[in-house]
């Protein structure tokens, strides 16, 4: 006789590995998501810095707050050659990726 043989359909619900990040500055909020840090920042394009801002940053359940002055805001989304610009965006996800617990 054949042995009858059944499968189970496991049904897994996986956390989203995108990140999410919202940046509030003077008084409107950004937001921008993408599967890796670089591509969310890019994104991410606020109009003008007139005060500080609080960029939040998600991947799953953690988040992270950071407040960033107006020549940080600057350096990282604007004004500034791309060299420049290019050198604080990968020390801000070096650090984001440190304070999220990944390598």
């Amino acid at each position: 006789m054949a042995k009858k043989i059944t499968k189970k359909v496991i049904k897994i619900n996986k956390i989203s590995d995108n990140y999410t990040l919202s940046l509030s500055l003077n008084g409107k909020v950004y937001e921008s998501k993408g599967d890796n840090l670089e591509k969310a920042f890019i994104d991410l394009k606020p109009e003008m810095f007139k005060t500080k801002g609080f960029l939040t940053v998600k991947k799953g359940e953690r988040q992270i707050i950071r407040v960033l002055n107006i020549p940080q805001m600057k350096r990282i989304f604007g004004i500034g050659g791309t060299n420049t610009q290019k050198m604080v965006l990968d020390f801000n996800i070096k650090f984001l990726r440190q304070m999220l617990g990944e390598r």
